[in-house]
């Protein structure tokens, strides 16, 4: 959760530009719909078995199977009231959930038959997750802000209330966030990577060896 409570100076920021060649004329105020507390998460599970077999006495394989499940969400939250936003409550929201198996296959074979040169090829399939910011596409309670037009009518160098028109359609709105997405993809599918990699080992000493490898 990423907690972001109200500014002590308060939850705008203004902005002053040379305008008709004086300097220092207010011209534009950005506030922040502060406090808010929302967040993502991303709940991840995983299991993987393998095993080996010796198929003769110079051919070895492993295989493996991998399986992983993710699952994105918004927690519920609560938005307290702020000077410039009123107070709200959230609910859950599910994001998405993918669930995958992911194979691995692996085989060495031993060229000469005294294990000093090797041949080994593996095969791997691997699923990757959206990370744990996914979900905060379509979180609600995050920090945003709008911009409008503030001239400082009483020109005593700081906001009062009532000075700029807050409406999102009024006349002085200059630009206000992209609204939260809130349509969830159910067939949005899991990215994932095949690997495919061939070396070639030879013992040169007792301790030194090389290796070529592919990928």
């Amino acid at each position: 959760q990423t907690d972001a409570p109200s500014l002590a100076p308060g939850n705008y920021q203004l902005v002053f530009d040379r305008v008709g060649g004086i300097a220092h004329q207010p011209v534009q105020i950005n506030i922040w719909n502060r406090p808010t507390g929302g967040g993502s998460n991303l709940n991840y599970y995983a299991a993987y078995v393998m095993d080996g077999w010796r198929i003769s006495r110079r051919i070895t394989s492993n295989l493996g199977l991998r399986w992983d499940r993710s699952v994105a969400f918004v927690p519920a939250s609560v938005k307290p009231a702020g000077p410039f936003a009123a107070a709200a409550t959230f609910p859950r929201i599910e994001a998405g959930q993918w669930a995958n198996v992911a194979p691995r296959a692996g085989v060495a074979f031993d060229l000469t038959g005294n294990s000093k040169n090797v041949v080994k090829v593996t095969y791997g399939w691997f699923n990757h997750d959206f990370g744990d910011g996914f979900a905060g596409t379509y979180d609600k309670n995050a920090t945003n802000s709008t911009s409008y037009r503030w001239t400082d009518p009483n020109r005593n160098g700081n906001y009062d209330p009532g000075e700029v028109n807050l409406s999102l359609t009024g006349p002085d709105l200059i630009s206000a966030p992209g609204v939260t997405n809130t349509i969830i993809n159910p067939d949005l599918d899991q990215p994932h990577t095949h690997e495919i990699s061939a070396s070639y080992e030879r013992q040169l000493a007792s301790a030194v060896s090389m290796r070529i490898l592919y990928v």
